[in-house]
């Protein structure tokens, strides 16, 4: 149990101000960045899904295509 003591106190005794001062600075933009990220996959997402449910309400309510006209007959032609 002394061990894990000691080696904690080694570690706490080894702590840099400056260097956790700096890791706390840039942590406001790491997790900007991340949530910056998470909105931009969000908003690609919802424009596809959109993207796709007009088309497939378009194809829906599209009337039937008309048949196509009979070709000319060859006599009629010349």
């Amino acid at each position: 149990m002394a061990a894990i003591v000691d080696r904690v106190a080694v570690e706490a005794l080894n702590v840099r101000p400056v260097r956790a001062l700096v890791t706390l600075l840039t942590l406001p933009f790491v997790v900007l960045g991340f949530v910056l990220g998470v909105l931009w996959l969000v908003v690609r997402f919802a424009y596809a899904a959109v993207k796709v449910g007009m088309a497939e309400a378009q194809a829906r309510i599209a009337p039937a295509p008309l048949p196509a006209p009979p070709p000319p007959d060859q006599d009629e032609a010349t």
